[in-house]
């Protein structure tokens, strides 16, 4: 394995505090405000197996690429021999000349995809290194409405690898960073931000209020959502849900957005679209000093952003369902818009 070009370079991320902060939550933000953010670079290795799961590996030896690029291998040799052994017994065997791999174990979701590994595609692709590479990707992307939507826009036609297939690789090339999960090279982002509101002819400007409602979502609601909605339409919030729309309408309503609200979760990922300068009001579980990705994102796309602590009912959970306070949501709304 070997470095073969420097895509990004590495920078220093310095974050603005909340539009609405409060001096004692310091340590919600303290780590986050400046961030080191390392280099963006290609790397390339040859004659790799790439088994189910993925795995990969060199001559029967799992291969150091997919710690690089945080695949979904286990960490467990033994596993990974047992699995390499199925595959060797009872898989088909397809051969490429020259691969492009950019997932890792959470890029099947909204955020991880549009935030790291189309980033990464795009980053290939921008460079001139996409070459006559055929980018590959686990069977299980392939239903996945966003990502087609999102590799047609960039123009890129994906190789999926199913649990019955291994594939032999003569050149496999991967962008690979050391950035933590929601930390950004924010060029990268407004580059890509720029190429979809392009491919797809919006321009990204508006003045529509809209909370995103997780309503439907199978985890992290809002225990007190019908309380919430009806503080917001008073403020001309717009109740929006998001799984019922197509990427395209996702992209669309996001542009045409100056202000957006929802709980911690993927549907935040859509202010990439909006206007820069726009607002963003998150509402986060209460002492939540770990998960700033929302935060960071907001800053990297020059977007103001606003925070509401909540209760979670389970304490511990990362998943839990939270209770927005009616009062502190209307003083924060208040600040911003004045009295309704």
């Amino acid at each position: 394995m070997r470095k073969i070009l420097e895509l990004y370079p590495a920078s220093v991320s310095k974050r603005k505090l909340p539009l609405n902060f409060i001096p004692g939550d310091s340590k919600l933000f303290e780590r986050e405000l400046k961030r080191e953010i390392p280099s963006l670079d290609l790397f390339e290795d040859e004659n790799v197996t790439i088994g189910s799961g993925p795995s990969f590996y060199k001559a029967f030896v799992p291969s150091i690429i997919g710690k690089s690029v945080q695949s979904y291998a286990s960490d467990n040799p033994l596993s990974k021999l047992r699995k390499w052994i199925k595959h060797i017994l009872f898989s088909n065997t397809i051969e490429r000349d020259e691969v492009l791999w950019v997932t890792d174990g959470w890029s099947v979701g909204y955020f991880h995809w549009m935030t790291e590994s189309l980033p990464r595609i795009w980053a290939v692709r921008t460079q001139n290194q996409l070459g006559s590479c055929t980018l590959a990707l686990p069977s299980d992307f392939k239903d996945i409405k966003f990502i087609g939507s999102t590799l047609a826009i960039l123009g890129v036609q994906p190789i999926y690898l199913n649990e019955r297939e291994v594939l032999k690789v003569h050149h496999l090339i991967f962008p690979a960073t050391q950035t933590p999960s929601g930390n950004y090279q924010s060029d990268l982002i407004r580059s890509l931000r720029g190429t979809i509101l392009s491919y797809l002819e919006i321009s990204s400007s508006g003045s529509r209020r809209i909370f995103i409602s997780r309503k439907n979502a199978l985890k992290r609601k809002i225990k007190n959502e019908g309380e919430v909605e009806t503080i917001l339409t008073a403020f001309g919030f717009e109740i929006i849900v998001f799984e019922d729309l197509s990427f395209k309408d996702q992209v669309v309503l996001s542009s045409q957005a100056s202000f957006i609200v929802s709980l911690h979760g993927a549907g935040l990922t859509n202010m990439m679209f909006m206007p820069s300068g726009g607002q963003v009001l998150e509402f986060r579980k209460s002492n939540d000093n770990l998960n700033n990705c929302y935060f960071a994102l907001a800053s990297a796309l020059d977007l103001e952003y606003l925070y509401l602590e909540c209760e979670p009912l389970e304490p511990h959970g990362h998943n839990a369902d939270i209770v927005v306070d009616p009062k502190k949501l209307t003083d924060v709304l208040q600040t911003v818009f004045g009295n309704k």
